[in-house]
């Protein structure tokens, strides 16, 4: 019983991550977009484009990694329950 509660706990912050991470990543998009529409524009210089471009990777694999948190939880959670062989 004590393992359900933890996985339970696990999940919810797993999933608590993935929404931030996914709200970053948002974030991160738009930068970028606006960073290549000023850089094609010669507004905005090279070192802004890849500072977006190094944010969108980071928040891009914070998502990937809070994603497989959600779905390792998530297993953990049915195999403490028996409903995983």
């Amino acid at each position: 019983m004590l393992q359900v509660s933890q996985y339970e706990k696990q999940i919810k912050e797993a999933e608590q991550r993935l929404q931030m991470t996914t709200e970053k990543m948002s974030d991160a998009e738009e930068n970028l977009r606006m960073a290549t529409v000023g850089f094609n524009e010669g507004m905005i210089p090279s070192s802004t484009l890849e500072a977006a471009q190094t944010s969108w990777m980071q928040a891009h694999s914070e998502y990937i990694d809070a994603k497989i948190d959600v779905i390792m939880a998530n297993t953990y959670l049915k195999k403490a329950v028996g409903n995983l062989q």
